[in-house]
């Protein structure tokens, strides 16, 4: 409704359409430089999710050390699973 009075003649009208475009634009671009400041700060969603992954392995959880006991493995301090006869 706000615009309803510019679209009555097609020279208004088409000037309505570039501002609606071109706030559009704005908008967009605002949400692309957001979007690259978060990946520069947090990573991509593989990063995050790997993170998420590493501190779980980080936590020192019985039921994950019996697991990895049963399998001859262990955990190294950087957070590494290897098997026992690996470790160096």
């Amino acid at each position: 409704m706000t615009y309803k009075p510019y679209l009555s003649y097609p020279e208004p009208a088409a000037n309505c359409a570039i501002c609606l475009i071109n706030q559009t634009n704005y908008l967009l671009d605002k949400q692309l430089k957001a979007l690259e400041q978060e990946l520069k700060n947090y990573g991509d969603f593989s990063d995050r999710f790997k993170q998420v992954r590493k501190n779980k392995l980080l936590q020192k959880d019985e039921g994950f050390q019996d697991l990895l006991t049963q399998h001859g493995l262990v955990q190294l301090e950087n957070g590494q699973v290897v098997r026992k006869t690996d470790q160096n």
